[in-house]
């Protein structure tokens, strides 16, 4: 009950790898193959985005007793954050999930680092 009246912020690497071209790595990726196979031709995020993140608010929403959300700034098909099998698959896989406190007035996606610690570009928001 806290969310509606404290500024949340949830980020990281969501790992939502289990649609799109990763879908065809079944099981390894996908244990769920009706899932996976159910969201084909829709982008990873987009997928992430319409199921879980809207089923959280929903579960926010009916617990808090009033319209609270989390909301992601990035465009889900177009910012993506890492790249893989020589560019065939390209996917949102990090995440910023901010309260309505929050009022993003920029968003950016980075470039992959030269030290290969991470496999993923680096998203920061304003």
């Amino acid at each position: 009950k806290a969310f509606a009246h404290y500024p949340m912020v949830v980020g990281g690497d969501f790992n939502t790898v289990c649609t799109g071209v990763a879908r065809l790595n079944i099981p390894s990726l996908c244990p769920n193959i009706k899932s996976s196979l159910g969201s084909l031709g829709k982008a990873e995020s987009l997928q992430f985005q319409n199921s879980t993140v809207v089923a959280t608010n929903r579960t926010i929403e009916e617990q808090c007793g009033e319209k609270s959300r989390l909301s992601d700034p990035f465009d889900k098909e177009k910012d993506t954050t890492f790249r893989g099998m020589s560019g065939l698959y390209n996917a949102k896989l990090d995440w910023c999930l901010l309260s309505q406190h929050f009022h993003p007035t920029s968003w950016v996606v980075g470039n992959k680092s030269d030290d290969h610690c991470s496999d993923h570009m680096w998203i920061t928001v304003r």
